[in-house]
């Protein structure tokens, strides 16, 4: 996988794009992907994320952009919302805190 296909897939992930749709955004720069994943999420009427953290210098290579850290503390559940909490679950991200 070339580095713009990784950079187009985490700008995806971030945005709740499957994969697929990751090699629908077009754009040169970091900052044109992150466009063309929210007018895709618009176009497709897609719920948006509350807030979607932009790419560029984000953490390092490999690392997930976005919302798909495990949940380590009850303190960081007490900051989600009720459906974001169950999105976690659902993803497996509170398995640490459930003892899965």
């Amino acid at each position: 996988m070339t580095d713009n296909e990784q950079l187009r897939h985490r700008i995806a992930q971030a945005h709740g794009l499957s994969p697929s749709l990751s090699r629908r955004l077009v754009g040169d720069t970091a900052g044109d992907l992150e466009a063309d994943a929210r007018a895709l999420v618009t176009d497709l009427g897609l719920p948006r994320r509350a807030s979607v953290p932009s790419s560029d210098a984000q953490g390092r290579r490999g690392e997930v952009i976005g919302n798909h850290a495990p949940i380590t503390s009850r303190e960081q559940l007490k900051t989600m919302t009720p459906e974001e909490t169950v999105e976690a679950y659902r993803s497996g991200r509170l398995d640490g805190i459930l003892g899965h």
